[in-house]
This record gives structure tokens, C-alpha cells and sequence, in this order.
């Protein structure tokens, strides 16, 4: 009994002493750590990912180079919960400085009035000068008329092809003025049962139909819609709308040019392009990226390959991803004019030049991206295509209010891509349930205001208002 005793004050005193020594170090990590003024510190929000937290630091390098008064603190969230938090910390009078915010996010904040509008900025800083940046991206923070964000990347999507397989076929690369005639018959061509086993292992072509970030530009291609301007009618249900769904969907179902949702629950498409197993797919500039990643190492197999613009219907069209920048509308002036000096140094030439560095999406700075795309012997060889598709790049825009119809009908789409359901049936579905969830919103909210995207217009091209002096 005594020695029991005896034996669990040892482990008691064990116990005592390691709390002591952890309460000991971290006071000293708490108290050696260089404390910084916090009315002179930038809380950026970032994602909590390695990549873009190391961008976010070589970026604060350079920035405290120029204002070395300003300290900046990291504020970090995974991808999954970063707007929520967002949105959290501003009603809870805690927000960053200053956020990067993805594109459909945007709108709902700009509604909710947390947003700086940015037009007196630009106008009172003649430091700043839009026109170095490209139009488009400048369109994508400019909502009613008011610019709200500032872009920082941008990388359309083209078509990534694998010379390696064309050259095989003795046939022709893809060029920007392919139809989606050329691109199927060539698709064709290319599609092997290479082990004669019956089962299709090598495909012509692929593009993620339940991708926000591709499907839509073959529907605009083909003439249809997915809302209606003001943002309060869904267009899902229309003849030309459903008709490119039809199309796409027989990608795989009838053509079978495309693998099947089956196929691709076993191999990725990454891989399988990657692999020299997919002559033909769609993707953004990130997609660099995946030739030095270490989880597609074991995957790569030598090939050539090279990008080039979409292949076009009775338009030409394409989706982007465009990087941007907001400053909440709720901090104190003095904080905001620290956030303005750091958003107009990510678009300058050094902070484009760090953006550049990452060799995945293009820098909105025109003369930084152009500078980006000449690489003489190094793939891609057209790098210059994500630049010539930027004018024309469009993104898929739908009213925030409809975010769970939205979520619920890719689920409704799986069937269509699968050939389980029917178009028509599912796209009548999807446009009734997304317009009721729209009217549901403004019979409760009758005042307000679904934010509409507009045109950047340099102020010396604007008209002038009668408020103006």
C-alpha cells in the first residue's frame, strides 16, 4: 500500500513538473517573440495551405521592403471554412485588413455591405493605374457600376493536348480555329482499346462536366444561358441550354470520346493525361503545376504536349479563374489606407513579379504576363493562348440566395452525365428549383438587391455624374 502511495506521488510530481516546464516554455516563446504595434500591423486572411501561405510571405518580404513601418500578421483558415470565418470576424467587429476572395463568394458579401467600395481610392492615387491591368480582370470586381475588388492572377481555360499521341496518328495539332466538329472527329481517332481487351484505355478528350469552371463555356458556345440578367430567372430549362448538355453528356454516353464518371472513379484525369493516356483535356494554367507535384511523380510519362485556345461553336467562349482582393468596409480609415498600400502593391510590377514566380496562373499585370509566356524551349510552347483567351473569358455567376439549389442540382446533374436520368427532365428540375429559391429570397427580402457584374470604365472615360462637382 505505501509503496503504491509512494509510486503515484512520483508520477504526481512527474506531472506537476512537465506542466511547470510547458507553462515556463510557452511563456517564453510568448514573451521572447518580437511584439509589433498593432495600429501599424496588417492582419491579412489566407488560406491555410502551404502554397499559398509561402506566396503570402514572399509577397510580405517584398512589401515591407517598400514599407518597412507596416508589420503584417498572417490570419489562416482551411480552404473549406475561410469565408465562413470571413464572414464570422466581420460580424464579430474582428475582420482582416485585407482578404483575397474567390469570384461566386464575392457577390454575397458585396450585398451584405461589408465591402470597401474602392472607386475613391483608385481615383485619389495616382500610384495606382488600372490600365496596366488586363480589362477583364478588372470587370470581375466591378459590380453595379462600383469596383469592389482588385485581380491579382488570372488563367483562363484551354485545351491541353498531348503532341506525343498526334504525332502517332499523323494528325494535325489542335489550333484556335478548331469547331467542336474538329474536336470531336479527331477525339475520335485517338480513343484506343490499346490491349484489345475490349476495354477503352486511351481517350481523345476530356473536360469536367460537373465543373463550375468548365461546363459552362460550351453551353455559351452553343448559344445558351444559365440565368437571366438580373439574376432572378434560371435558364437551365432553355432549348439551347439543354441542348449543350445533351451534347456534353454524349461525350461519354454515345461518342464515347470522354471517360466514362465510372472510369475516372479509378484514375483521375490528371493522371490520366499526365500518363500519356488523354490526348486532349481542359484546364486552367494552375494545371502546371501537376508536372512537378510529387504525388503525380510515378505517374508522369515522357511525352510532348502543348496548350492552345478552345475549340469554338457558334461562339467563342471560355471560363477563368480570376484571383482578387477586397478590403472590408468595416475597419477604421487609418487600417484601410494600410490595406490600399498593400493591394496596389500586389498589382504593381514587384508584387506581379512574385505572382509570376509561382509559374501557375498568369498575373493580371499585362506586361508581367506577357513577359511570363516567353519561354523559348520550354512547354508550353503556346503558353501565350491563356493570354489571347483572357478577352473573352467569362465566369459562371449564379445568385448567391440559390447556393443550396445550386450544391443539390450537381447531384441531379451526376444522373445526366451518367446516363441514369433525362436532360430535359433534369434541367426543368434545376431552373424550377433555383427561380423558386431566388423568389423565395425576395419575398422575404422584397428590398433588396441581387448585385449585378458590370464593366470596368476608367473614370477619364466615364460620364460625368450631376453629383460631381
Amino acid at each position: 500500500m505505501r509503496e503504491r502511495i509512494e509510486t503515484e506521488n512520483v508520477i504526481f510530481g512527474i506531472v506537476v513538473a512537465l506542466a511547470v516546464c510547458m507553462t515556463f516554455v510557452m511563456g517564453w516563446l510568448v514573451y521572447s517573440t518580437p511584439r509589433t504595434n498593432p495600429e501599424t500591423t496588417l492582419r491579412i486572411l489566407s488560406p491555410s495551405v502551404p502554397e499559398s501561405l509561402g506566396i503570402q510571405r514572399r509577397l510580405n518580404t517584398e512589401f515591407r521592403k517598400i514599407h518597412p513601418e507596416i508589420d503584417i500578421e498572417i490570419i489562416s483558415f482551411p480552404w473549406q471554412s475561410l469565408y465562413r470565418k470571413l464572414e464570422f470576424m466581420i460580424v464579430a467587429g474582428i475582420p482582416p485588413d485585407l482578404t483575397g476572395i474567390e469570384q461566386p463568394i464575392l457577390p454575397k458579401f458585396i450585398y451584405l455591405g461589408v465591402v470597401e467600395p474602392l472607386d475613391d481610392w483608385i481615383r485619389n492615387d495616382p500610384g495606382f493605374d488600372a490600365s496596366t491591368l488586363f480589362a477583364k480582370c478588372m470587370d470581375e470586381g466591378s459590380w453595379d457600376g462600383i469596383q469592389y475588388a482588385i485581380p491579382n492572377v488570372v488563367s483562363p481555360v484551354c485545351l491541353w493536348y498531348n503532341k506525343t499521341l498526334f504525332d502517332q496518328e499523323g494528325l494535325a495539332y489542335p489550333n484556335k480555329e478548331w469547331t467542336f466538329v474538329d474536336l470531336v472527329e479527331n477525339a475520335r481517332k485517338l480513343t484506343k482499346d490499346l490491349d484489345g481487351d475490349g476495354i477503352l484505355n486511351q481517350y481523345g478528350f476530356y473536360t469536367n462536366n460537373n465543373h463550375w469552371n468548365r461546363y459552362p463555356c460550351w453551353v455559351w458556345m452553343m448559344g445558351g444561358e444559365f440565368m437571366s440578367p438580373d439574376q432572378k430567372k434560371c435558364l437551365f430549362d432553355t432549348p439551347q441550354t439543354m441542348h449543350a448538355i445533351q451534347w456534353l453528356a454524349n461525350l461519354a454516353l454515345k461518342e464515347r470520346v470522354m471517360p466514362s464518371w465510372t472510369f475516372l472513379s479509378t484514375i483521375g484525369s490528371p493522371t490520366l493525361f499526365l500518363g500519356g493516356r488523354l490526348a486532349m483535356t481542359t484546364e486552367t494554367r494552375y494545371f502546371l503545376q501537376s508536372f512537378f507535384l510529387e504525388r503525380y511523380k510515378e505517374q508522369i510519362k515522357p511525352f510532348d504536349w502543348d496548350v492552345c485556345e478552345l475549340p469554338h461553336d457558334k461562339g467563342r467562349a471560355t471560363t477563368f479563374i480570376c484571383g482578387l482582393n477586397i478590403i472590408p468596409k468595416t475597419i477604421s480609415r487609418e487600417r484601410k489606407k494600410m490595406a490600399w498600400e498593400y493591394m496596389k502593391f500586389l498589382s504593381s510590377e514587384t508584387g506581379q513579379e512574385v505572382y509570376g514566380q509561382m509559374n501557375t496562373a498568369l498575373p493580371c499585370r499585362i506586361e508581367s504576363a506577357e513577359k511570363l509566356v516567353r519561354h523559348p524551349g520550354k512547354p508550353p510552347e503556346n503558353d501565350r493562348a491563356f493570354i489571347e483567351a483572357i478577352p473573352y473569358a467569362r465566369y459562371f455567376y449564379w445568385p448567391f440566395p440559390s447556393d443550396e439549389a445550386f450544391a443539390a442540382a450537381r447531384s441531379e446533374f451526376a444522373g445526366v452525365w451518367n446516363g441514369q436520368l433525362a436532360v430535359e427532365d433534369v434541367c426543368r428540375k434545376v431552373s424550377y428549383d433555383i427561380t423558386k429559391s431566388v423568389e423565395n429570397f425576395m419575398l422575404i427580402h422584397p428590398e433588396a438587391h441581387l448585385p449585378v457584374k458590370t464593366k470596368w470604365i476608367p473614370f477619364d472615360e466615364r460620364a460625368v455624374s450631376p453629383m460631381e462637382p
